[in-house]
């Protein structure tokens, strides 16, 4: 169930199967997965697949160049928390034990932001970080763009909490 607007399906989209294995695998087990890729690649067309079918709740953000202002991406990415049903005063991961984490699984809400790559200014991407280390356990965090999120993510990757859909992952198979 997408709550906020995603872009339409395209009429001549491929079903992609095995992409939206993938994502689900990737999705359900990292708090944080990153889709890079070159334009036309089929990132979006890949992540709109999926959250179509998805049973999760799903909130999309295509950031613009608008999102450059800080109090613009502020303002759309708390609109698109309120749409999953997160509020700011929700624990974050410093403040899940063990116990939550068990639960978390069942309700598990996703956030993909897409064209993160637009994020260029340094107070943009200042509320990208924060959104990723006080995200609620339960937020799990999709960034799509042209190439790496232009702020370090080397943390999430440490902790295991950080997987990525690569290149070869989006690559047409030849039944496709």
């Amino acid at each position: 169930m997408t709550l906020i607007p995603r872009p339409s399906p395209l009429a001549h989209a491929i079903d992609r199967p095995a992409v939206r294995s993938k994502l689900n695998h990737l999705v359900e087990s990292r708090r944080v997965v990153v889709v890079i890729a070159p334009a036309g690649f089929g990132k979006t067309s890949a992540l709109n697949s999926w959250a179509g079918a998805s049973s999760r709740l799903v909130a999309w953000l295509s950031l613009t160049t608008s999102d450059r202002y800080p109090e613009h991406l502020a303002q759309r990415i708390s609109a698109a928390l309120e749409e999953l049903r997160l509020t700011p005063d929700e624990p974050g991961v410093e403040g899940t034990d063990e116990r939550d984490r068990e639960s978390v699984d069942e309700d598990i809400s996703v956030l993909i932001i897409d064209d993160v790559h637009l994020a260029a200014s340094a107070e943009s991407r200042a509320i990208l970080i924060q959104l990723l280390e006080r995200a609620p356990r339960r937020l799990h965090i999709v960034l799509a763009g042209r190439h790496s999120p232009p702020f370090g993510l080397t943390r999430f990757l440490a902790n295991g909490e950080l997987d990525r859909l690569s290149l070869d992952d989006l690559a047409f198979s030849a039944e496709e």
